[in-house]
């Protein structure tokens, strides 16, 4: 682990390769792939900052979140995640997400649909990085240091299983799901099969 002096004012994310077909491994995890907005979500001096995939600041556009930095126990610290929409059946939903920036693109001031921050990755936990650190220890240490709240939680994971856990998210018309690699340290900024994503075919 490397201690930072502080925490970097952007982290490009790490992206994900596109993969055909599910598949099971017990080298790996398997992820519900979120229909929402990447975000990285930063503690920083106690304050909270939410950044996009191209770097931009997304913490005006989420009123709603402003207090997301209360439930991460530990200052200095950077999380990885998907900012959500649920649609009535608890669904993910991209298009309720576009809606809402449509209409505040049109400078109205927007809280509904209301916005979860869904966590699947920890970057920086006190001050220190642990990006080198396998993935499987990165998830222990986001489910400790996450508080969860009614519009902020860690994601949920199943090991081993991709293919009946693909055929379950089909079944209910979800989008995919995600694989990563258990021992896969977090790759800022670059396109990995660490993370391979398996999308339901149009």
């Amino acid at each position: 682990m490397v201690q930072a002096k502080s925490l970097p004012k952007t982290i490009s994310p790490m992206l994900a390769r596109l993969t055909r077909q599910p598949f099971d491994s017990t080298d790996h995890l398997f992820e519900l792939k979120w229909d929402g907005i990447r975000a990285l979500v930063f503690r920083d001096g106690g304050k909270l900052r939410m950044q996009s995939r191209d770097l931009k600041d997304l913490t005006p556009l989420f009123p709603e979140l402003s207090t997301l930095h209360k439930s991460i126990e530990a200052d200095d610290t950077v999380l990885d995640g998907e900012l959500v929409c649920f649609d009535d059946e608890g669904r993910p939903s991209l298009g309720l997400m576009q809606r809402r920036l449509k209409r505040q693109s049109e400078g109205r001031i927007v809280r509904n649909p209301k916005v979860h921050f869904v966590a699947f990755d920890l970057l920086f936990l006190g001050g220190i990085s642990v990006m080198e650190e396998p993935l499987s220890l990165r998830k222990t240490l986001l489910q400790e240091v996450l508080n969860p709240s009614d519009n902020v939680q860690a994601c949920e994971f199943i090991d081993s299983e991709g293919k009946a856990f693909f055929q379950a998210t089909w079944d209910l018309g979800l989008e995919g799901i995600m694989a990563k690699d258990k021992s896969g340290v977090y790759l800022a900024g670059k396109r990995s099969l660490g993370w391979q994503k398996i999308k339901r075919a149009r």
